[in-house]
């Protein structure tokens, strides 16, 4: 296309009719595509051992499960706690608060 680039604090030119400058385009050319397929070979692998663990990205399938007992979110609710407040203080969602205290009014 005839551009020609010109990086002047660093010493590049890619004149095609200077011989220097057409072995650094090479060069960077063939860095840059070294580059490429090293990083292809990596994601290969990463995918290739997320599958041997039965996902694409090699994480767990669905929301991580957290333990907890159920009455600690009910009983501060009963106080009058509000549910962000015990969201915040169990460090679970909102809407496992609401879930939790949806099941408690089905149960009683």
């Amino acid at each position: 296309m005839g551009i020609r680039f010109i990086a002047t604090s660093q010493g590049l030119d890619t004149d095609e009719s200077n011989p220097a400058s057409n072995l650094l385009m090479h060069i960077l050319a063939a860095v840059a595509q070294f580059e490429r397929e090293l990083i292809h070979e990596r994601v290969s692998a990463g995918m290739k051992a997320a599958r041997k663990h039965g996902t694409k990205t090699g994480n767990p399938i669905g929301r991580p499960r957290r333990i907890f007992d159920r009455e600690e979110v009910v009983r501060p609710r009963r106080t009058g706690l509000s549910i962000e407040r015990i969201a915040n203080q169990m460090r679970i969602g909102v809407g496992t608060v609401v879930r939790v205290m949806q099941g408690d009014a089905k149960v009683g």
